[in-house]
């Protein structure tokens, strides 16, 4: 879970002083968080050839945005000596 937002001076939609947040084909890429929080959870195996890591993740907040997916896969790796 993540909460939190930007202060007005901070949002590139209101202040003409901050860099545009990116955008792909027209559309933006990055949004500003509303009152809701984000959520997402995770189920993962670990320790496959002892140094990675697959999580299958669902999101449960702000999926009225074009292009958002709701369901993804996170690969990561870890080492340890």
């Amino acid at each position: 879970m993540l909460y939190g937002g930007l202060r007005r001076e901070n949002n590139p939609a209101i202040s003409t002083n901050q860099m545009k947040f990116p955008l792909l084909n027209g559309v933006p890429a990055t949004y500003v968080m509303g009152q809701e929080p984000y959520l997402e959870a995770s189920v993962g195996i670990y320790n496959i050839f002892t140094f990675i890591r697959l999580d299958v993740v669902k999101r449960f907040t702000y999926l009225q945005h074009p292009g958002i997916s709701d369901i993804g896969i996170r690969a990561s790796t870890d080492f340890h000596f």
